[in-house]
């Protein structure tokens, strides 16, 4: 008789291992797709609308819980599930967030919109828990790492495809954004994000990790790749035309260079010199070749917005007797005042625009407004005549011509309230036989057709954080409630109206305006206490492979920071999300780095 040989069974994982598998594939998914958040909503309840982040951020909450509930049920308990999380850091991220809340609730005005901002610290607190939670093995920091990189770099590449006019990536590009950010009628590329800056912000943050993989990576494949990520991401953020963001950008990567420099000779951070100084030379290439090629980029290195880009005055007849019906022409000369130039040819050319009016200032004629172009560029400082042709069919009457210069599809300079110019005209009956004129159409001008301003004026910084200062110091200690800013700063500026999606444009003015000192002061106490671990893992020292890391991760939080002196970002779910799972990277590898030294 012959026995049968048989493989022992294996015994099933046990419910709570297999959750905490599925909690970090779940992770991994997450960080792959920050920089996809689609513009419409998948869900709403009351006044929360879930978008896929959002949503994808609450499946990891619930299975979290499912594996907390396991842990009870096979006796071991919540608090050994979560043993090697890091507990001091509980005491800063709670008081924070209950700062927050408490700021939210006794805030002046929109309480209920400040809880709603008080959920996205909470969600950005708990995916910062939720990555330390997961990432307890090497391997799984190299994978979130990835994951990230390659989300950025697909978004970076979608970015390129819309930089390139490519109108096969329209569709795509229409599920993250209303509409392509323009300044001065030039694009700035935001791929995958609702604006230019948001793109760039996270793009700062992202090409660090690319590149401590592109040193680390085991395979060639992989770090060609990686290095590929941070060229696309680098470069792009040149595209997105943020001043700010190339300034971070460059001085992140000559940190990166400088440590990777004065580092021994045989360390592996030595190899961090290669791919930054091939992603700063790519960097330094196209905003040379931007430079040469778009006055527009010229102008744009150099002005904080487009506040002082257009300017104008005119020399016009002062008064005009015209025959009705009878063609005439006459000459115009406009003068740049402003700080761009006058572009003849393009996609958003430059031109001369003039309306016909009745003396109570409707609209009188077929046509809501007329335009002259340009024969030729117009440099600020400089003028041009333009010859402008007239023909007045219109009955007999008083009237006037209001002239403005424009860039097509984008604005009247008076939406920048640069003064128009006015001629008075008086239409005399024709004294040869013509053709009857029409009878005189008049109907109000509307806000799109109007040379009055249609929508809030431009605030420089400056003034935004003048009147971030004078609200720390109406309410020092908790402000004015969380993301109450961009609702209220207009009242302190003495506005009537303002733009109420602009915010403090500097993450320290805004906690300081809406946490007060006491909310702002916690988050500091977070955040530093990171990157002291950090630092101190660092320095231990830990592995060859875990200090690239680590140089990496604190270089892409150190973007963060650095760029939070010109922006705020906290509340933007893409940047949020990848802000603080950042920092819980640093403190996971930290942590490993500390428990299994030489080994990572």
């Amino acid at each position: 008789m012959y026995r049968t040989a048989t493989r022992p069974i294996a015994a099933p994982r046990p419910l709570a291992h297999s959750t905490k598998d599925l909690l970090y594939w779940l992770a991994l998914l997450l960080a792959l797709s920050m920089p996809f958040e689609v513009v419409r909503p998948l869900l709403s309840s009351g006044p929360i609308l879930w978008t896929n982040l959002e949503l994808l951020v609450a499946g990891t909450a619930l299975v979290l819980g499912i594996h907390l509930l396991q842990a009870v049920a096979d006796g071991r308990g919540i608090r050994a599930s979560l043993r090697h999380l890091p507990w001091r850091l509980a005491a800063p991220a709670l008081l924070f967030l209950g700062l927050a809340t408490l700021s939210a609730i006794l805030a002046p005005t929109n309480v209920l919109g400040a809880l709603k901002v008080v959920t996205r610290f909470a969600m950005g607190l708990y995916a910062f828990a939720l990555v330390i939670f997961v990432a307890d093995r090497a391997e799984r920091v190299e994978g979130l790492l990835w994951a990230i990189a390659a989300g950025a770099g697909l978004s970076a590449l979608l970015g390129w495809f819309e930089a390139l006019g490519w109108a096969a990536s329209t569709p795509l590009l229409a599920l993250f954004k209303e509409a392509p950010s323009r300044v001065g009628g030039e694009l700035r590329v935001s791929g995958s994000f609702q604006y230019a800056t948001v793109a760039s912000m996270f793009f700062e943050a992202t090409t660090p990790l690319a590149l401590v993989l592109a040193v680390t990576a085991r395979a060639r494949a992989a770090r060609w790749l990686a290095l590929l990520v941070a060229l696309l991401g680098s470069t792009l953020v040149v595209e997105t035309l943020t001043r700010s963001g190339m300034v971070t950008l460059a001085l992140v990567l000559v940190g990166m260079l400088l440590i990777g420099l004065f580092s021994g000779r045989g360390s592996a951070m030595r190899g961090l010199v290669r791919p930054v100084v091939t992603t700063l030379l790519a960097l330094v290439l196209v905003v040379a070749l931007l430079v040469t090629r778009s006055a527009t980029f010229r102008t744009r290195l150099t002005t904080e917005n487009d506040l002082n880009w257009y300017g104008a005055t005119y020399t016009v007849p002062t008064s005009l007797e015209l025959e009705s019906g009878a063609a005439e022409t006459i000459t115009v000369t406009a003068h740049n005042t402003g700080q761009a130039t006058w572009q003849a040819e393009g996609e958003n050319p430059f031109a001369l625009g003039y309306q016909w009016l009745t003396e109570d200032g409707q609209l009188a004629g077929a046509k809501d407004h007329y335009e002259v172009a340009l024969p030729r560029n117009v440099a600020p400082g400089t003028s041009i005549e333009l010859t402008v042709p007239l023909d007045p069919a219109l009955p007999p009457g008083n009237y006037r011509l209001e002239w403005s210069m424009l860039q097509q599809n984008i604005l009247w300079f008076s939406d920048r309230e640069v003064p128009a110019a006015e001629t008075a005209v008086s239409v005399e009956r024709a004294t040869a036989p013509t053709t009857p004129p029409p009878p005189l159409a008049v109907r109000p001008r509307t806000e799109a057709e109007s040379l009055q301003p249609t929508f809030p004026p431009t605030v420089g910084r400056r003034d935004l954080w003048r009147a971030g200062w004078l609200m720390w110091r109406e309410r020092p200690l908790l402000g004015v409630g969380p993301g109450n800013f961009r609702h209220l700063y207009g009242q302190y500026l003495g506005m009537a109206d303002w733009d109420d999606r602009i915010y403090a444009n500097n993450l320290y003015v805004e906690f300081a305006a809406t946490l007060g000192i006491l909310g702002a002061a916690a988050f500091g106490w977070l955040v530093l206490n990171v990157l002291a671990r950090a630092l101190r893992a660092f320095l231990r020292p830990p592995g060859a492979v875990a200090r690239v890391w680590l140089v990496g991760l604190a270089a892409g939080a150190g973007a963060f920071l650095l760029h939070g002196l010109l922006d705020y970002f906290l509340e933007v779910v893409s940047l949020y999300l990848l802000f603080w799972i950042t920092l819980g990277l640093i403190v996971a590898l930290s942590r490993l780095a500390s428990v299994e030294e030489g080994a990572i």
